[in-house]
């Protein structure tokens, strides 16, 4: 069994690692943490303001994404997510053949579409773009 002790796959699965969020948590969280400075960092060196994980975006909601940026007259909220893209699933969801106008595809689609659609009315209320 290649799935990790207490997995509940009840199957041998040797991607169960790739994207374990109980046994590779911390990892993801690096990831996701160092995308998160990468933008930043180029906002700031382009002249725009940037705040991670902001906490005042939607009293609302609650919804805050994880990077607010301000380029002169752009507002985006970013809400960074990170893909394996060589699991099983992830194949098979890139294997329907699905493509997005903007080239997306499968498990990133999926998750694309399914962000856009749980911040769009933080977005509109606050007058700012969504990524």
């Amino acid at each position: 069994m290649f799935g990790a002790p207490g997995s509940r796959l009840g199957r041998a699965d040797e991607f169960h690692l790739l994207g374990c969020a109980t046994q590779l948590a911390g990892g993801r969280c690096d990831r996701h943490g160092a995308v998160c400075q990468v933008l930043a960092d180029a906002v700031l060196a382009n002249g725009g303001t940037v705040f991670i994980e902001p906490t005042n975006i939607d009293n609302l909601t609650a919804r805050r994404g994880d990077v607010e940026v301000v380029m002169g007259v752009h507002h985006w909220v970013v809400d960074v997510t990170v893909v394996q893209p060589i699991t099983p699933a992830t194949l098979r969801s890139s294997a329907d053949g699905a493509v997005h106008e903007d080239g997306l595809s499968g498990a990133l689609l999926r998750a694309v579409q399914s962000k856009r659609r749980r911040y769009a009315s933080t977005c509109a209320r606050i007058g700012a773009d969504f990524v």
